[in-house]
Parts: structure tokens; C-alpha cells; sequence
């Protein structure tokens, strides 16, 4: 079967797959780069194809590149996420370094989306290492071409800021900014910073300097391209799944902004593709979903047919693969095994589990391999069942997407102000801010000021060099504060009381945690292997943040001491799993009773 359809696609014919699931047809796509060693574009219906890229990833490591497509609909005027044009342009830059095929996972809205042309592309993207010669002085035109936006601090993908001979940027592929020291036009030093307190994090040895704006540089471009063009002039074309890439197409050409400059249209995108070699998926038999024609010349496992979908005709050899879903019973099964486990922890419950059957692991036909596939198949003619961990438990993989190192909002950001704010000057109290304002300063030089408005139309002038002592007025109620009055005491005396109170309540934590500390807490053993096994029960991939928070508070957790921890994060980061630890390995190793308190139902049921 496979030696048939190596023949085929040797030959440089269409073919059609049916029924395959997401494992084979990962196997599918490498074995055709792998015979042919043409690049892969696989055309998708819109959904993450998440079990394909992690089975993908065992059976051909570092072959697949996504391109994802901007999260805007055709006509939308709202702005891409700068994360998802970071991973374009890495992509786009992946595909153009590349000197060995690859396998390109393509949404159906990202082929239709225009692109930079791949010459014009190249004169955007640089790499900055120390020792580079970068003209410093044309930086911030350079950088601003580029999409770039100048800010005061760095704190969001897609902006840059000059302080003398240092420059802060956040590439929009990179997962945090960096801070380049500069000795005239040569690089000196490149620092990792966090975009949260503005602190030094770490060294780098080069940026990879991409655009940060993708709609600028299309509207600037005169002739844009597809992806295709990043492929070559030979490449194969795996159309996923015919039937939700048509239900894909008939909704995006139905959107008000279909006709978009930046988007082709299915014709315009077809013709290009029409002349590469065809590889066709349908979800079901062929017949089922199309008229079709049968050509009277067949072999065992290959037969020419005539097809319907996408609104075209489709001739391509059927292939009738040997892929079956693996036998329930596996002791009635005497094929060669072969079982896929992520450690040492899932084999050793695998093997407990198939002894179970009376399916001795030691058996010369079973083996036990490293590794990770989305479901099991099995070939009867060759014959081999491979069973990977997911089949047998049920637990799928689920990929977390790093997108930056820091996810909350900073709060640089927090802090910017607009005329009219409520602010407090820490020695005159609340006022208004009216903006900036130039005036000549005690040493007779003109400078900047921040204008502030306080009670009586007073104003107070405050010079950039003491911007520290203001910050925004943070209430508890809607209204806006009342004024407060300049040269009064009363702002002396209100911030006096408060500090007292702060003073007060610092006391008595010190008090409540020495008492704590002389009593203790109770320690938690080590790791036990429910814990283990507990742990290798979590579908996602954890973060590095994560990994960190389950260190800190597992380390907490086993000292003798009473423990407090309080776990940050945004939603959907994971802050939940860290807290599942810490519950499990409570009653696990710790012996005790843990009470989880959340505030609605749904949350409990979860």
C-alpha cells in the first residue's frame, strides 16, 4: 500500500485520502515531504490543528511551521494582535532561512491573505548581534518604517524608546523586549528586561529584528504575494478537509469586507495552487459527498476518480489506505505492540493496565517507546498497532502557546496620563493634570513642565526631572475627589494619618507572623508517586511561570514553617493547576484535609 503510493506520488499525481484522523494524516504528510522532498502547504478549515502539530512532532521533529491568519475577520477595522504578527513574520522568516522542506499548517484565511513579497521582505528583517554597526542616529526613522511605535518606556510588543546611547524594543516575535546599550554605532551590550518593572532579566546574544506592524507595510507595499510564493516553485498541496474548508469559504466570502484589498479571493488563490501537485482529504467516503466518476483501470490499492468540491472538478488517484483504529481487545490481538508514553510514570500505569488483560509486558511482541501521538492506529498488513498513552487514557495533550514572558498589564501603562486626570503630587496633594507645557526654568532654559490644577484655579508646575512625586488618583468611589487646596496643611496632615495607619497595620503583621513563625507549620514530605503520577495527569504543557510557581510553593510546602502564597496570572494562564498541586500533595503526602473556596458555582464545578 505504501509502496503504491510512493509510486504516485513519485509520479507527481493527485491523490485522495479519506477517513484519515489526525495521526495518519500527520504520518501521510511527512512520509509524502519525506519520498517526494517537496515542502508541505496543509490547508485547514480554521481550527487548530493542535492534535496534527503534536503528532506531527514525534513522528518528524521540527518539520511543521504554523501560519496562522490575523484573528480579524475580512473588513474588521480593528488592529491584529501584535503576538499573532509576531508569529507570522517568524514564520515567513523560518520559511525564507529554511534549506530543507517543510510542512506549512495554513489556515484557510491565512492562504487568502496577502503577504509581503518575499525580496521585499528580506530588506526589513535584520539580526543584531554584539559587535553589529548600526547607524544609531536613523534608528527611530528606521524602527518607525518598520511599524514601530516611539514610547517613553517600553511596555508593549511593537515599541521602542531612546534614552541617550540606550534603546528599549520589544520585537512583536519575541516573548520579552530588550534593552541594546549602544558606544557610538556599534552594539556594546543586548539585555532582556521585563516589560513590568523595567529590570534587567537576563543577556541575549542577538535580536531578530522583524516588522511590527503588518497592515503598514502592505498598504506601502505596490505588489503583495501569497504564501505560496514562500514555498518555491514545487511544492505539494494537502487540502485537509474538503468539507471544512468549504463551510470555511462560504462564510469568509460572505463578509462584508470580502472584497479587501488585503485578502485574495478563492479563484485568484486556486489558480496559483492549481498548478502544484494535489493531495485531497475528505472526511468521509468521496461518493458520499459528490458525484463522482470511477475510471475503469484500478490497481489493489490505487483507483482514478472524478470528484466535485469547492465549486471545481477534482480528477486524483484514491488511495485505500490500511489505517484502522486499534482493536478494543487487545489480548485477542497478536500483533506486534508498540505502546507511546511521555515517562517513565505512564509506562509503568500502562503496563499495570495491560496485565490487567493478561497481556504479559515482557512479551518479545510488545515494546516501549518514548513519545507522543494524539490516538492510536493500527495496520493490519504489516502488521503493527502502536497504542500511545492518549488511546489508552483518554487524556489529550493540550498546547499552551507562549506568547511573552510577562501577561499582565504594566504599569507603566497603568499610569499614563491624559489632561483632565485626577493626580496626587505627593507633597501638595489631588489635582488635575492639564498636560505639558513649555516654560523657562530657574537656570533661564526652556523646559518642560507637567501642569497641574488645584483649588482657588491654582496651578502648580512641576518639572520632568520630579515626574516621580506624581501619580495617578486611585479612589474608591466615581465622583471626582475634591481639589486640594496649595499651601494648606490639611494634605500634610491626611498623608501623615495615613502613614501612621500604614505604620500601625505593618506592626501588626510583624506581630501575627512572629507568632506564626514560633509555632511553625507542618512539612510536607517530598514527592510521593501519586503526586507523580497526579501531575502527569495534566493535559497542558506547563509554562516556564508555572514551572517556577509549582517550585516555589512545593519548596514552601515542605519547610517547617507556616506558609502563605498567593499565585498571580491571567485568565486562562493556569493559576488553577498551581493550586490543584498544592491541594493534591496536601492530602497525598501531607496526610491532611484541604478546603477549596471559590466564588461561583461554575468554579466549584470545575
Amino acid at each position: 500500500s505504501f509502496a503504491a503510493l510512493q509510486k504516485a506520488l513519485s509520479s507527481g499525481e493527485s491523490i485522495l485520502f479519506e477517513s484519515l484522523w489526525d495521526v495518519p494524516k500527520a504520518l501521510v504528510a511527512a512520509f509524502a515531504v519525506q519520498k517526494t522532498g517537496k515542502s508541505l502547504l496543509l490547508i485547514t478549515g480554521g481550527v487548530r490543528e493542535d492534535a496534527f502539530f503534536d503528532s506531527l512532532d514525534t513522528l518528524a521533529p521540527s518539520l511543521a511551521i504554523e501560519f496562522p491568519s490575523w484573528e480579524t475577520l475580512p473588513g474588521e477595522e480593528i488592529t491584529p494582535s501584535p503576538d499573532i504578527i509576531g508569529k507570522r513574520f517568524d514564520a515567513l522568516s523560518a520559511l525564507l532561512q529554511r534549506k530543507k522542506p517543510s510542512i506549512v499548517l495554513c489556515p484557510l484565511q491565512a492562504l487568502l491573505q496577502k503577504v509581503i513579497p518575499k525580496e521585499e521582505l528580506k530588506k526589513h528583517l535584520g539580526v543584531w548581534k554584539k559587535g553589529s554597526k548600526i547607524p544609531f542616529g536613523s534608528l527611530p526613522e528606521k524602527l518607525t518604517q518598520l511599524g514601530y511605535k516611539r514610547s517613553t518606556v517600553v511596555s508593549d510588543k511593537g515599541e521602542f524608546a531612546v534614552r541617550g546611547s540606550i534603546l528599549d524594543l520589544y520585537p512583536p516575535a519575541s516573548p520579552d523586549p530588550f534593552r541594546v546599550e549602544f558606544w557610538g554605532d556599534e552594539i556594546e551590550e543586548i539585555r532582556i528586561f521585563d516589560s513590568i518593572g523595567q529590570k534587567s532579566i537576563g543577556s541575549a546574544t542577538e535580536i531578530v529584528l522583524a516588522p511590527a506592524n503588518e497592515q503598514l507595510l502592505l498598504q506601502k507595499t505596490a505588489k503583495l504575494s501569497s504564501i505560496a510564493e514562500y514555498l518555491g516553485d514545487d511544492f505539494l498541496v494537502f487540502w485537509d478537509d474538503l468539507v471544512a474548508i468549504e463551510e470555511t469559504w462560504a462564510t469568509l466570502k460572505n463578509m462584508p469586507g470580502a472584497a479587501s484589498p488585503f485578502f485574495y479571493s478563492f479563484d485568484e488563490i486556486f489558480k496559483r495552487l492549481k498548478k502544484e501537485q494535489q493531495l485531497y482529504g475528505a472526511p468521509q467516503a468521496i461518493e458520499d459527498l459528490s458525484p463522482v466518476q470511477l475510471n475503469r483501470e484500478r490497481s489493489k490499492h490505487l483507483q482514478g476518480v472524478s470528484f466535485e468540491a469547492l465549486g471545481k472538478s477534482f480528477s486524483a488517484q484514491r488511495w485505500y489506505h490500511l489505517f484502522r483504529r486499534p482493536p478494543e481487545d487487545l489480548a485477542e490481538d497478536d500483533s506486534p505492540l508498540l505502546f507511546l508514553n511521555a515517562n517513565e510514570t505512564e509506562e509503568n500505569e500502562i503496563k499495570k493496565q495491560i496485565k490487567e488483560q493478561d497481556i504479559d509486558p515482557a512479551s518479545p511482541r510488545i515494546r516501549f517507546e518514548r513519545g507522543y501521538l494524539a490516538s492510536g492506529f493500527s495496520i493490519p498488513d504489516l502488521p503493527l498497532t502502536v497504542l500511545p498513552n492518549a488511546e489508552l487514557t483518554g487524556r489529550k495533550r493540550i498546547r499552551r502557546q507562549k506568547w511573552r514572558g510577562t501577561t499582565h498589564t504594566p504599569a507603566a501603562e497603568f499610569h499614563q496620563l491624559s489632561p483632565g486626570d485626577p493626580v496626587v503630587h505627593f507633597h501638595s496633594g489631588i489635582g488635575k493634570y492639564l498636560g505639558m507645557e513649555k516654560h523657562v526654568n530657574h537656570l533661564g532654559q526652556e523646559t518642560e513642565f507637567m501642569a497641574i490644577q488645584y483649588a482657588e484655579a491654582s496651578k502648580l508646575f512641576v518639572p520632568l526631572s520630579q515626574a516621580y512625586l506624581v501619580s495617578r488618583y486611585i479612589g474608591t468611589e466615581e465622583a471626582a475627589p475634591t481639589l486640594s487646596q496649595l499651601g494648606s496643611k490639611r494634605w500634610q496632615n491626611t498623608r501623615i494619618a495615613a502613614q501612621q495607619q500604614i505604620v500601625g497595620y505593618a506592626n501588626d503583621l510583624l506581630q501575627l507572623y512572629a507568632e506564626r513563625a514560633v509555632h511553625g507549620g507542618a512539612a510536607c514530605p517530598p514527592d510521593g508517586e501519586l503526586m507523580r503520577q497526579f501531575e502527569d495527569d495534566f493535559p497542558y504543557t506547563e509554562t516556564s511561570d508555572q514551572l517556577k510557581a509549582i517550585g516555589e510553593l512545593k519548596a514552601d510546602m515542605m519547610a517547617p514553617k507556616s506558609m502563605d502564597r498567593l499565585i498571580c496570572g491571567d485568565v486562562g494562564y493556569g493559576k488553577t493547576e498551581v493550586s490543584m498541586r498544592a491541594a493534591f500533595k496536601t492530602v497525598a503526602d501531607g496526610k491532611k484535609q484541604v478546603a477549596v473556596l471559590v466564588p461561583t458555582t461554575v468554579l466549584a464545578m470545575q
